[in-house]
Order: structure tokens, then C-alpha cells, then sequence
């Protein structure tokens, strides 16, 4: 029995002529054909090679193909056909960083359930192709939102969305602070797989390591930036001063390069609702504009500016950022800073009212969730933040309905 390991969005791990993504063929594709021997651990062709990784215990390494040797520790492979992992015995997982893009080569990385291109399906090759496979692929690549609140009421509200493409995809991201109601909010949305959770991938950032939650203080947690988190309050509106600090996080997100990986990149802050297969779809209406644009582009999420509740950039424009940055000028506020600094930069803004509602930018009835924007601010305790998402959720299957 052989089987196609595919990504879960049209692409499948090939060995020929190395390990690296490839147009998912049909049984007849010799080179899609794996065994699995879990007994042993292995995983192999049937031509005696193996998967082997040396550098196993290194983030971004290689991955080969060996001949099979028993018991040989870099050929040593756990795989859950339940999360979609397939894991070195000693820790990393394998991942397909550019999982929608052909010819992509397959490293290690530290195992992340919230990161899509680490999320393998294994399809027994005797039935590709056969209509009740196909829809089974089609099911599996479609985003499922299953809500139930936990609060005065209980509902549950399913909604299914097929938008997820390489154009779509969203590295998300979220600064906490150690102390405070955000490592709450956080955790929630991690158990939930909400808000940024449920991007292609997540990071959270703060300035001690952390654990998301404390139900799996081992695995999930936060990464470092060198900064204090502490700013003054001020200025014409009474906001935080904190351009400096997130000056000093885009600089780790920069050096850590995991948005290369994805088409968007999006700041979400921690007490922000955020629906992430929204924007999904509003990134695919400015696609086009941002194929057109050589320094990418970025939204405008209110009337006002660019506020720093949601910040959506594309790929492009992360680039012109990376390359020019330390040359902008530091106005005191974050979003401020990050709008003008893009613009300098040469960088498209493009109006996109519907990615935030909130009382800063006089957006009416925010604090209901029902209308259909992307995000929605401030929400600062947990049973706040899950009534709005519960309401979010409702909003969304009577809009679809009546449609």
C-alpha cells in the first residue's frame, strides 16, 4: 500500500528530482508513491530510499532522500494522520514553507499546528482520483469554523469558506504584554484556533518567553524581542508612545523571515476580534493591484489613517520595508510611524474601510460584531471578546443564509 502525502491545497510532496512540492499526479505518478512502515519509522519509495534528515535537530534544515538503513536516527519519523504532523523522533517536523508554490523544497521546523505548511494528508494512491476522494479533498481543503459560546447562551454556528490560496495566505501576528488581561485573551484564541490561529501561521512576540497557554507549557510559545514593553501615554489623543517598541518587534519579524513565507502579513492586537477568512477575501480583491505595484501595497483601515489595531501588508511591500526602513521617520505612534514610513517607502495604500471597526474611527454599533468588517476593537476580557465572536459568527450564517 502506497500514499500520496499531499498539502491539503493542490500540491504533494515529490521525490523526484528532490524532496520538494509538485503538482499532485494520479496513481499512476511513481514519484508521489510512499511506504510507510510505522512499526520501523520510516518512510521510503520503493526503490529502497528513505527520507532522511542529518541536520534533524536544526531549524531550516535539509531533507534527502537515503538509502533505508534500520534503526538509523535521521530516517526515525512519527506521522498522525489526525494533526497532519509528520515529526522527527527527536523533535522538529517536516514543512513545505511555500506549500502552494511548485518546486518548493521541504526543510525541519519546530512543529507548529497553526502552520499550514506543516499540515500533510496521507490519501491511499488506489483511490485517487475515484469522486469520493475528490470530495473528501475538496472538504479538507475548505475552512470549517465551528463556534460554541460558553457564556449565558449556547449556540453553535458552523460556516464553511473554500478561500484559502497561496494569493490569501496570512502570516499573523500578535505583540503580549506579560502582564495584564492580554495573555488571557491570547489564550483563548490559541484553545479557540481564532484570530490569528487561524492564519497559514501565527507568532506571538513579547519580551520574556512564555507559554500560550498553560495547558501545554512544552510546546507553543512565545517569541523573544529585546525591548522593555513599557511606554508613556500622550499627545493630541491621549495614545501610548509606542513606536520605538514596535519599531524594535518589525525588526525581529524581519530577522526571524517567516512572513518571505506568505502572501500578507498581518499585526493583530491581542484585544482586537479578528476574523481572518474576512480578509481572506478583501487581500483577493487587491491582488491585482498588488501584482501591479513594484513596492507592494498596504490597507487603510479607517477613515482617519491606519489604525494599529489591524495592520494588513502584503509581501512586496514587507520587502521595500526591510530594505529602507531604518531611513523613516519616527512620529510617536506606531501606526502612524508604519503608514508614513510605507508611503515614503513607496508603497501603495489602498482604502479598505471594512477591515476595522471600532469607536476611534466612529464605526456605528461596533460593540454589536454584526456587521461584516474584519475586525473588531477593543475587547478587553475574555467573556467580552467571546460574546463578540459568538456574535460575529451569528452575523456571518444569517448573512449567508439570506443570500
Amino acid at each position: 500500500m502506497t500514499f500520496q502525502f499531499n498539502r491539503r491545497h493542490g500540491l504533494c510532496m515529490d521525490w523526484s528530482p528532490g524532496l520538494s512540492m509538485a503538482p499532485c499526479g494520479n496513481k499512476k505518478k511513481e514519484s508521489q508513491q510512499w511506504y510507510i512502515d510505522r512499526r520501523a519509522g520510516v518512510i521510503g519509495n520503493k526503490h529502497g530510499m528513505c527520507i532522511d534528515s542529518v541536520e534533524y535537530l536544526s531549524k531550516g534544515g535539509g531533507i534527502h532522500l537515503q538509502p533505508c538503513i534500520a534503526n538509523r536516527t535521521s530516517q526515525q519519523w512519527g506521522f498522525n494522520g489526525i494533526t497532519g504532523l509528520i515529526q522527527h523522533k527527536r523533535g522538529l517536523c517536516l514543512e513545505a514553507p511555500g506549500y502552494g508554490t511548485v518546486g518548493t523544497k521541504v526543510q525541519m521546523w519546530p512543529c507548529n499546528l497553526n502552520s499550514f505548511g506543516q499540515l500533510w494528508s496521507f490519501w491511499n494512491t488506489l483511490v485517487l482520483g475515484q469522486s469520493a476522494t475528490v470530495q473528501a479533498m475538496n472538504l479538507e481543503a475548505r475552512t470549517t469554523i465551528t463556534t460554541t459560546s460558553t457564556l449565558t447562551r449556547t449556540v453553535t454556528v458552523t460556516s464553511t469558506k473554500q478561500v484559502r490560496s497561496a494569493a490569501t495566505s496570512l502570516f499573523c501576528w500578535s505583540l503580549m504584554l506579560p502582564w495584564g488581561y492580554e495573555k488571557y485573551l491570547i489564550e483563548v484564541q490559541y484553545r479557540m484556533k481564532r484570530s490569528i490561529f487561524a492564519c497559514e501561521e501565527a507568532a506571538v512576540y513579547s519580551n520574556q518567553i512564555l507559554p500560550i497557554t498553560n495547558l501545554t507549557p512544552n510546546s507553543t510559545t512565545t517569541r523573544l524581542v529585546d525591548t522593555d514593553l513599557h511606554c508613556k501615554i500622550g499627545g493630541k489623543y491621549h495614545t501610548a508612545l509606542n513606536t520605538p517598541i514596535f519599531v524594535k518587534v518589525w525588526e525581529q519579524i524581519l530577522a526571524d523571515g517567516r512572513y518571505r513565507l506568505y502572501s500578507w502579513t498581518v499585526k493583530a492586537d491581542p484585544d482586537a476580534v479578528f476574523f481572518p477568512w474576512r480578509l481572506r477575501e478583501t487581500v483577493a480583491v487587491h491582488q491585482e493591484e498588488e501584482n501591479r505595484q513594484s513596492k507592494g501595497v498596504f490597507m487603510k483601515n479607517c477613515v482617519f489613517g491606519l489604525h494599529g489595531p489591524l495592520e494588513v501588508i502584503s509581501k512586496k511591500a514587507m520587502e521595500a520595508y526591510r530594505q529602507e526602513w531604518k531611513s523613516c521617520n519616527k512620529p510617536p505612534q506606531e501606526d502612524v510611524y508604519l503608514q508614513s514610513c510605507l508611503l515614503g517607502l513607496g508603497s501603495k495604500q489602498v482604502d479598505s474601510f471594512e477591515l476595522l471597526a471600532e469607536d476611534h474611527c466612529q464605526s456605528k454599533e461596533w460593540q454589536k460584531c454584526r456587521s461584516g468588517h474584519v475586525a473588531f476593537h477593543p475587547f478587553k476580557t475574555v467573556e467580552s471578546y467571546k460574546t463578540c465572536l459568538l456574535d460575529g459568527d451569528a452575523s456571518t450564517l444569517t448573512r449567508t443564509t439570506s443570500l
